[in-house]
């Protein structure tokens, strides 16, 4: 089974955010979904596993306060 990246763009097939500053900007967007899979993609940078943990955090919040 194919792995999800959602790093990569759904309207451009062949390549995604590649880079530290577009990956965290992407995770600054994901839903707690992509941040999981997210966590899954071989070789992310250090940088980018913590701020996809902080949207975690800061999702998990989010949803606390809205009930």
């Amino acid at each position: 089974m194919e792995q999800i990246n959602p790093f990569y763009c759904p309207k451009r097939h062949t390549y995604g955010a590649c880079d530290v500053q577009g990956r965290l900007f992407m995770v600054t967007i994901f839903d707690s979904h992509q941040c999981a899979a997210a966590l899954e993609v071989p070789g992310v940078q250090k940088t980018i596993i913590a701020a996809i943990k902080r949207r975690q955090r800061a999702l998990a919040k989010e949803n606390r306060e809205l009930r």
